[in-house]
């Protein structure tokens, strides 16, 4: 499903899917548990909030409110009666060695930079002084995938 009902639902019956596999969205749990089956999997593949995180606190210097990590995803998914079969994260790191390979992976992953790279300044003056000094700029990645049954 790429979009909800007007009434903000996912647009199925209850208890009818077996599997739901949500990559990357917010979702919201209790509307997973209306339309899963009874004994149905769920699979969450998503970005928590330490990936890209050089970035993003340079646009919200205050941070971010919460938390979003393979534990707290696991925490809300047991509250609504879920067992976790299977949790995994990944943390990585990744290095660019000029801002033109940078910039390649960031209008992939950030789409506003290619369409607002003013906004963007600092960030690409924060890497290119990374560079000069230590010949790479390095960015945060982290994502993690929690298999669960209803």
């Amino acid at each position: 499903a790429t979009t909800l009902t007007p009434t903000q639902q996912l647009p199925f019956k209850d208890n009818r899917m077996d599997v739901i596999f949500d990559e990357y969205a917010n979702y919201d749990k209790n509307e997973i548990t209306r339309v899963l089956k009874p004994g149905g999997t769920f699979i969450v593949n998503q970005y928590g909030t330490d990936n890209l995180k050089e970035f993003i606190s340079m646009f919200m210097p205050l941070g971010m409110s919460g938390s979003w990590d393979l534990t707290n995803c696991k925490q809300t998914l047991e509250s609504v009666g879920f067992k976790i079969l299977e949790g995994y994260e990944d943390y990585g790191y990744i290095r660019f060695r000029n801002i033109s390979q940078l910039h390649t992976y960031m209008k992939q992953a950030v789409p506003d930079v290619a369409e607002n790279p003013d906004k963007y300044k600092a960030f690409y003056t924060k890497a290119i002084n990374d560079i000069k000094e230590k010949n790479f700029f390095q960015i945060t990645t982290y994502r993690f995938l929690v298999v669960a049954r209803h």
